[in-house]
């Protein structure tokens, strides 16, 4: 047995109790201990016996034994931006991974989040980034990380605060970590958001450096990131011919309704078969013109997807600032002039 993490193991056994709603008191009698030891194994006092300590362990049938997932996770971690192909085999991996040792019962929330990142689906990767915090006493406790989890840590607070429009939020937690082609990624998809081409510029010349262009995804190919180059220089033509490259998949077809909207092209916008709630609304409030309904129904929208959250922000600069402000008929009206008139020869006029 190895030499135990004592801090660590008691914040494991603190969250474990909650989370079977047991005060100290229930815990210390089912363990034949007094509540004042269960308090000092949860601060993580090393003057008790281990044999306490795995005895706390064993009740949560945890094992003291090394954890087996910490090099899984890392392997995830630089897989963030490589194929499906590559990347379910980890995953799949992690499944049949039947470990419970304290020492990775932490990187099994990480490693979730990792999973959430991947398919940009932000309320699981939520659920697991408040976890995290809950075990890690929010935020107070976050020095006992190790270097990889501190980083993934890092990852998904930027991505939750491009979610919630922090920009300089998100900009900080990258700048104390090394950086690498996993962070070049999430530093232009924070560019792309919030219309910084210039750093959008300087952080793509360096991720083309960085990167083995055979294993990466869709939507980290090189490919795509230069759609979203001529998307902010409002270049939609040169990015529809750069997306015509790419292999088609939800956020493709958006991207491509997106582009014909900009370009006017009304007909192949509809011509696009998507149930996406963001597409959905400008068919049926923009384009085919019904007026009852419109501020509830783009109220509704969601942004569970970064990548759609991403898009989502180019289109609602024709909308968002009307739906709350103008009433129905005149908010239509405005907003179907500024849909379909704004732009001119593939260049918005910031005047409507």
């Amino acid at each position: 047995m190895g030499k135990l993490d004592y801090k660590m193991v008691g914040l494991i056994i603190r969250y474990s109790r909650k989370e079977n709603k047991m005060n100290q008191q229930t815990l210390a009698d089912l363990l034949n201990t007094s509540q004042e030891t269960i308090s000092r194994i949860e601060k993580g006092f090393n003057k008790i016996s281990d044999e306490t300590y795995l005895k706390a362990l064993e009740y949560f049938d945890l094992s003291s034994d090394d954890g087996k997932l910490n090099e899984l996770m890392n392997e995830l971690y630089h897989s963030l931006i490589h194929s499906n192909v590559y990347f379910d085999k980890l995953v799949n991996k992690y499944q049949t991974n039947h470990s419970n040792s304290y020492l990775d019962y932490l990187n099994k929330m990480f490693i979730e989040g990792l999973i959430s990142l991947y398919y940009f689906d932000l309320k699981e990767l939520t659920l697991q980034y408040n976890k995290i915090n809950k075990l890690l006493l929010n935020k107070m406790r976050i020095n006992q990380l190790t270097c990889y989890q501190n980083k993934i840590y890092q990852i998904f607070t930027v991505v939750l605060n491009i979610k919630r429009k922090k920009i300089i939020e998100a900009l900080d937690c990258l700048k104390d970590i090394k950086v690498d082609s996993i962070c070049l990624y999430y530093y232009l998809l924070i560019s792309f958001y919030f219309n910084k081409y210039v750093q959008f510029e300087y952080c793509f010349m360096q991720y083309k450096k960085r990167v083995e262009y055979s294993k990466l995804n869709v939507l980290a190919s090189l490919s795509f990131l230069e759609v979203l180059r001529n998307i902010l220089i409002r270049d939609y033509k040169q990015a529809l011919s750069e997306l015509n490259k790419l292999e088609k998949n939800e956020i493709t077809e958006m991207i491509e309704f997106m582009l014909y909207c900009f370009l006017g092209h009304k007909e192949k916008a509809l011509s696009i078969n998507s149930k996406h709630s963001m597409i959905l609304f400008i068919k049926k409030y923009i384009f085919n013109k019904q007026k009852q309904g419109i501020e509830t129904a783009y109220r509704k929208i969601k942004y569970q997807h970064l990548s759609y959250l991403l898009l989502h922000n180019q289109l609602n600069k024709f909308i968002q600032n009307r739906v709350y402000q103008l009433r129905k008929y005149k908010l239509y009206r405005q907003v179907t002039d500024c849909f379909l008139s704004g732009y001119k020869g593939g260049v918005f006029d910031e005047s409507i």
